[in-house]
């Protein structure tokens, strides 16, 4: 008989993605039960053992979970399976994912993939215990703003789902050959973007139990109408209450809001080293800044590193609080909301007043919070 409280998750990473993939591993082991045991492979090409310990440090104080390494190197691994042109156009990473089912040993048969880019708030086992029935994956409808667009250019009106939090069914997809379709339907549309996602979303089509927003919650999702009109236009929401919608947020996805991007002075680091992390409902926007930045300091990278990888000059600056690059992805459909704004004041403030709306973004904020802000 299955073990419902024994779960098995997958991570794909590599050197210039360990930071966020420790933080996201950390959240997880933090958020789940005690009676929760769990199995996080960790797929990676090129991490050297200095790395994978580093790594393993994600385990320390937590002893109901297990962290096992799968090395994988596509060059030779998938020589003569795929042709080598592809192999060396491919990143690493979208390989790797549409090759799960192959990767992952024959005794895993069910997975919940995550992102790295992912804040985990409660345990998984409930996701992980969905019964899939006879559909290859289990996924959330795609929430942002532009999804309708996506659902027409693909034909999947309600039906489009977003690829950072999947639900695998292993077995079944290891039974059909589905990684053979996957690759051979990545090779065969060269239209097809946004890395795997169009390619899963063509290949399992019909074969998708939708999930509840809060398997996989955009940081994009919180600015929306308090009445929650819109956002329940877009996506498959069961809540009609936002402050608990909010509070049951399971996985957040921190699309398009990365705290590691951030381009602070030394006094302004210090100066978020001494904020106390608000409730979820009460500051979204500062919740997940602060809560990303205090499990980075949990981390043996925070040791060697502090804040220096944040200053890089080829990092990407995006509004001075990281919110949203408007430029690329213009307005977004929802007033941003009145808890989404006092988070993002109190640490405007606490940062020493910074601008949160630049010249050379489009601002859509409420004009009564915009002028507040400013």
């Amino acid at each position: 008989m299955e073990n419902k409280n024994r779960i098995s998750l997958v991570f794909i990473t590599d050197k210039n993605y360990l930071i966020q993939t420790w933080v996201a591993v950390r959240s997880l082991i933090e958020s789940q039960n005690t009676n929760t045991n769990t199995d996080i492979y960790i797929i990676s090409d090129g991490l050297s053992d200095l790395d994978k310990q580093k790594m393993l440090s994600v385990l320390e104080g937590y002893h109901s979970c297990e962290l096992i390494f799968l090395d994988v190197d596509s060059t030779k691994d998938f020589s003569g399976k795929i042709p080598d042109d592809i192999l060396k156009s491919w990143a690493p990473a979208v390989l790797y994912k549409l090759l799960l089912c192959d990767i992952l040993p024959l005794n895993v048969h069910k997975v919940i993939y995550l992102d790295g880019d992912m804040i985990i708030r409660k345990d998984l086992s409930y996701l992980y215990n969905i019964d899939l029935e006879s559909n290859y994956v289990g996924a959330v409808r795609d929430t942002f703003y532009d999804n309708i667009g996506h659902e027409k250019r693909m034909n999947m009106e309600g039906e489009y789902f977003n690829t950072g939090c999947l639900l695998l069914n292993l077995d079944f997809m290891r039974e059909v050959n589905l990684s053979r379709k996957l690759i051979d339907t990545k090779m065969s549309r060269p239209e097809f973007g946004l890395a795997d996602q169009d390619t899963y979303n063509e290949v399992c089509r019909g074969k998708v139990k939708l999930l509840s927003c809060r398997y996989n919650f955009y940081t994009t999702s919180f600015l929306m109408n308090e009445d929650m009109n819109g956002f329940k236009k877009y996506t498959d929401c069961p809540y009609e209450d936002r402050k608990k919608m909010i509070e049951d947020v399971a996985v957040i996805h921190m699309i398009h809001y990365r705290p590691w991007r951030l381009k602070l002075s030394d006094s302004q680091w210090k100066a978020i080293d001494k904020i106390t992390i608000p409730n979820i409902y009460d500051g979204v926007i500062s919740y997940i800044l602060l809560k990303w930045i205090s499990l980075y300091k949990e981390s043996p990278f925070y040791k060697d590193l502090g804040y220096e990888s944040f200053k890089s000059e080829t990092s990407i600056s995006l509004s001075p609080c990281g919110l949203i690059s408007y430029e690329k992805f213009g307005p977004i459909r929802y007033k941003i909301s009145q808890d989404c704004v006092k988070g993002i004041v109190n640490v405007s403030l606490i940062l020493g007043g910074i601008n949160l709306v630049t010249k050379r973004t489009n601002p859509i904020l409420h004009k009564s919070y915009y002028s507040f802000i400013r």
